[in-house]
C-alpha cells in the first residue's frame, strides 16, 4: 500500500465506527484486519496521518477492545497534530478505560483549552471525575456540558444524580425548575428523560420516585405526581431524614396545587 491509499482507508475506519457506534457492537475479527491494514499503509508513508491515526486509535479501542494499541495510535496523531481535539478526547476516552483518570482529565482539559465549547469534553471530563469521586468538580464540568448542549436529556440525569450524591437540596430544586421549562412542550422529552430516570439510577429507586414525583408536579401532572410519592412509599418507619423531608414537601405541594383554583 502506499501514501494513495490514505483516503479509502480513512473511509474504511470511519464506516467501521459508525458501525459500532449505531450498532453497540463491532466485528472484531473484521477490526483486527483493518487495523493490520492501518499499519501497513502508515508504514509507506514519510510522517504519520494525524487523522488516520485518530480513526485507529479510536477502532482498537472500541471496535477490538485494545486500550493499548488505541494509545499507541492516538500518541501517533498528536505527534502529527498537537491540535487535533478529537485525538485528545479519544485518548481520554480511552485512559479512562484504562482507569488512568488523571491522565484522562489532563487530556480532556487540554481539548477544552484548543476548543473551549466542546461540551462531550467537559461531559467526559466529568466522568473521569466522578471515577475519581471529586464530585462537586464533576458537577461543574456536567453544567459546563449542559450550557452549551441544553437539550442533550442525559446529561441532565448525570447532573441530578451529582446533585443527590453532594445533598444540594436547593441546586435539586434548581434542576427540577430547569428541566420542567425545558421538557413542558416536549412530551417524547418528557418520557425520555423519565425513563432515563429509572434507568440510570438502579440503586436508589425511593429518590428516583421522589425525583419524579417533584417533575410531575411541576409540569401539572397531578395524578402521575401521586402514583410516583405513592411509589416512593416513604412511611413512618424510614430512617432517612432527607428523603423522609422531601417526601413530605412534595406531599404539601401536590395538595396545595390540587387545591388551587384552575388557572391560577
Amino acid at each position: 500500500m502506499n501514501e494513495g491509499g490514505v483516503p479509502s482507508i480513512r473511509a474504511r475506519l470511519q464506516a467501521a465506527l459508525d458501525e459500532s457506534f449505531s450498532e453497540g457492537a463491532s466485528d472484531t475479527r473484521a477490526a483486527r484486519v483493518l487495523l493490520d491494514d492501518v499499519d501497513g499503509v502508515l508504514a509507506t508513508l514519510a510522517g504519520n496521518d494525524a487523522t488516520l491515526c485518530r480513526l485507529a486509535g479510536q477502532l482498537a479501542h472500541r471496535g477490538v477492545g485494545d486500550v493499548d494499541r488505541a494509545l499507541r495510535y492516538l500518541d501517533a496523531a498528536l505527534e502529527a497534530d498537537a491540535e487535533l481535539v478529537e485525538a485528545w478526547i479519544a485518548k481520554g476516552v480511552a485512559l479512562t478505560e484504562a482507569r488512568r483518570y488523571e491522565d484522562a482529565i489532563a487530556c480532556f482539559k487540554r481539548a477544552t483549552v484548543l476548543r473551549p465549547d466542546e461540551a462531550e469534553a467537559h461531559y467526559l471530563h466529568a466522568v473521569a471525575l466522578v471515577a475519581m469521586e471529586r464530585f462537586p468538580e464533576a458537577l461543574d464540568e456536567v453544567e459546563s456540558a449542559i450550557a452549551m448542549r441544553r437539550d442533550h436529556l442525559p446529561w441532565w440525569q448525570t447532573r441530578l444524580d451529582l446533585i443527590g450524591r453532594l445533598g444540594d437540596e436547593a441546586r435539586r430544586e434548581r434542576w427540577y425548575d430547569e428541566v420542567a421549562e425545558l421538557v413542558r412542550d416536549d412530551e417524547a422529552g418528557q418520557t425520555t428523560l423519565l425513563t432515563q430516570m429509572w434507568s440510570m439510577n438502579a440503586v436508589d429507586r425511593v429518590s428516583v420516585q421522589l425525583d419524579r414525583a417533584a417533575l410531575f408536579l411541576r409540569l401539572g401532572k397531578l395524578d402521575d405526581a401521586r402514583a410516583a410519592l405513592e411509589s416512593a412509599a416513604v412511611g413512618p418507619s424510614c430512617q432517612d431524614e432527607a428523603l423522609v423531608a422531601r417526601a413530605r414537601t412534595i406531599e404539601a405541594r401536590i395538595a396545595g396545587s390540587a387545591t388551587k383554583p384552575a388557572g391560577e
